[in-house]
């Protein structure tokens, strides 16, 4: 029986992700990144590490530029 690991995720995050964390796309990418896996495939970052920003980051203290051109 495998043991259910939670992602290391800071809270504020975790209460907004909850509901995407239980949809069907996102355990459709778990198995899938599970499977890879499984097959031996290396996949970067590893899993400790897949929520890092989140975890470092709180949702209230979150700051977005968005660089770009007009059309």
């Amino acid at each position: 029986m495998s043991q259910r690991i939670e992602p290391r995720i800071e809270a504020s995050w975790k209460a907004r992700l909850a509901d995407e964390f239980n949809t069907a796309s996102f355990s459709q990418l778990k198995a899938f990144l599970l499977a890879e896996r499984q097959a031996g495939k290396v996949l970067y970052p590893p899993g400790s590490k897949i929520f890092a920003a989140f975890d470092h980051t709180p949702w209230d203290r979150l700051k977005v530029v968005i660089v770009g051109q007009d059309p």
